[in-house]
């Protein structure tokens, strides 16, 4: 009892200095209320162009007169562990206006702030004893919302918990715990130590000591198949500067919370029942915001083992093309708060950028918003939960893409869900991939678009090469701004048309074979011609009534153009899908297809093998050049 009486009287001292220190470094190291801080310092804007911890942690301490009013401020900081220099450091360009700090007052204030956040976690990486540590916890417990759990710390004697406190002073990482979950961790392990170290004469030891169990990863599609059952899998995905905690679900409502190491393993309490738990992993991400995560199954069994398990889905999204499937880079995605009673009531501003956490090592875009999408088409946030969302994109030579026109309805996860051009966040994370379709086809009503030969012939009945087609396409579409253009090898530099096959290749009208030639002098078919025209009008698929296009890999690009009346069929009822097309053919269905309906001359052009009687007579007169 007096040991006890003696230490909070002790307590109470070590309270009083720390509040005084706190008081003294806010006043030291920030000064905000000075008539100094008002001033423009010629500094200032040095703190301005940093994008990264270790540029501006360089300029915290090459321009150290303008953050810190005096040199005993600097003096203070310059002691923290490197975790904390590494959030302040985040924090000055995470909170720093778009326009960059105007002030000396604005950056002060913005560190302050900074400090203000970061308090607990300087105090825990400071302190050199364990009576000091023991101080610090013992205060945070007290706190509204405590830093720690410490439901299983107070099991503990005092004595046991000066071991703890002692273990956490020498696990501490050289750099320092980066949050407050790390230091949960440790905090965790030590008790655990202690509990299977006491005494084995215990009755039932096996049920009075934690329990420690491990993570499993079961990986899906996209994932690296090599890190499955690993906790690797979702270091790599998220990196290691995020904690991980897992909310376990007990009778429907939501029971304790774990904390999960670097390693994967968690302690849970001796008094939770053998069964399987509904579980949620949650990310908390380096500025201490905890993010949507994961669903899984927490294992007990009655021999006191335990296991995690938890299906990896990836949190990226890819953008493809809206006909050829294939991914679109460069593209702008932009995520906004969506306009919801639920988004309202948390105080979120309705149809704004959704602010999110940096998350240096998350690819492809570190959790940016906006972000742009990479070369296969990937984008990907990791996002609050309990949140209503929509999704903009935007690229040139494409229809805006705005989820809330989105029709489709699918429900993930028990919590989460896409409806009603809603992107509702629960518990878990939300997979949103879309098409994007390309912008309409500018059309005119005025043709001459195709030579003749030198003889004055136009050999309507002769087959058409896709090198020809492709030319004549590129001459009738517009400009796709398509820098992405594909080389062929069966199509030299010298090609008569190596310019328009790139450029119809880059806007994906035509389509190369998979072998990854072009086939440049090969005739087209009526089946590729049939596929082009329905690339081109973003036709949608339908049923033919020809008997010989059933199972044909192009049967419903030909049932869409049929239907369109840009293509029919033979007197015999027959498409012929792999017979050549013939260039009075591809007029034909060129003209329909632009809408093109009038001769650019004033009298007929003369061919010497069209006479005008021809079937596609005035068909070749629109086109000729």
């Amino acid at each position: 009892m007096l040991f006890i009486f003696f230490r909070k009287v002790n307590n109470i001292k070590y309270l009083q200095k720390r509040l005084i220190m706190i008081i003294a470094m806010i006043v030291i190291l920030i000064f905000p209320a000075s008539a100094f801080a008002n001033q423009i310092d010629s500094n200032l804007n040095q703190f301005n162009l940093p994008t990264d911890k270790a540029a501006m942690e360089s300029t915290m301490e090459t321009y150290r007169t303008t953050l810190f009013y005096v040199t005993a401020g600097y003096d203070d900081y310059s002691t923290f562990s490197k975790m904390d220099k590494d959030f302040l450091a985040h924090w000055l360009i995470a909170n720093r206006p778009t326009t960059g700090y105007s002030s000396i007052k604005d950056l002060r204030d913005t560190f302050a702030i900074g400090m203000t956040q970061r308090s607990f976690m300087i105090n825990l990486n400071s302190a050199a004893d364990s009576f000091a540590l023991w101080t610090l916890l013992v205060g945070d417990e007290d706190q509204e919302q405590p830093h720690i759990n410490y439901d299983l710390y107070n099991t503990l004697t005092e004595e046991e918990q000066d071991s703890v406190c002692q273990q956490l002073i020498t696990n501490k990482p050289i750099s320092g715990y980066g949050t407050a979950l790390d230091a949960q961790y440790q905090l965790d392990q030590a008790i655990a130590l202690i509990k299977r170290s006491e005494d084995t004469s215990r009755s039932s030891p096996q049920n009075s000591n934690p329990i420690v169990g491990q993570v499993i990863v079961n990986t899906l599609s996209g994932t690296a198949a090599a890190e499955s059952n690993s906790p690797a899998a979702l270091s790599k995905m998220l990196g290691s500067d995020v904690s991980l905690t897992a909310r376990v679900l007990t009778a429907g409502r939501e029971g304790s919370v774990l904390t999960i190491g670097p390693d994967g393993q968690f302690i849970i309490g001796s008094n939770v029942a053998a069964g399987q738990y509904p579980v949620v992993i949650h990310v908390t991400a380096p500025n201490g915001q905890q993010l949507a995560g994961q669903p899984g199954t927490l294992t007990v069994n009655s021999n006191g083992a335990a296991s995690m398990e938890i299906d990896l889905i990836d949190p990226y999204g890819v953008i493809t093309d809206h006909v050829t499937k294939q991914p679109i880079p460069d593209v702008d995605a932009q995520l906004y708060w969506a306009d919801t009673e639920l988004n309202r009531s948390e105080g979120r501003t309705p149809d704004t950028l959704v602010t999110l956490p940096e998350l240096p090592s998350f690819a492809p875009n570190q959790n940016h918003n906006p972000q742009i999408s990479t070369t296969d088409g990937r984008y990907g946030w990791m996002v609050f939960p309990d949140g209503d969302y929509y999704v903009i994109a935007q690229r040139d030579g494409y229809q805006t893409y705005d989820s809330r026109k989105d029709e489709r309805d699918e429900q993930q996860g028990d919590t989460s869900y896409i409806r009603n051009g809603l992107i509702h966040v629960g518990q878990t994370i939300v997979e949103l991939n879309f098409d994007m379709i390309n912008n309409p086809i500018e059309t005119s009503s005025t043709g001459g678009y195709m030579d003749g030969y030198p003889d004055d012939t136009f050999r309507p009945d002769h087959p058409i090469t896709r090198a020809e087609l492709a030319s004549i396409l590129s001459r009738i579409l517009p400009s796709t701004g398509v820098e992405h253009k594909k080389d062929y090898p069966d199509v030299a530099s010298t090609h008569w048309a190596m310019e328009a096959i790139q450029e119809m290749t880059g806007h994906q009208v035509i389509e190369g074979y998979s072998d990854g030639t072009f086939h440049p002098d090969s005739p087209i078919t009526r089946a590729e011609m049939a596929s082009i025209a329905s690339r081109v009008k973003h036709l949608e698929t339908k049923q033919t009534t020809f008997s010989d296009t059933t199972n044909h890999w192009a049967e419903a690009s030909i049932g869409a153009a049929q239907a369109a009346g840009l293509m029919s069929g033979y007197p015999d009822g027959m498409f012929h899908p792999d017979q050549s097309l013939t260039r009075a053919e591809a007029v034909t269905i060129v003209n329909r297809m632009m809408g093109i309906t009038d001769s650019p001359h004033s009298v007929p052009v003369i061919w010497k093998d069209v006479p005008s009687t021809y079937w596609a007579y005035e068909q070749i007169q629109i086109a000729s050049r």
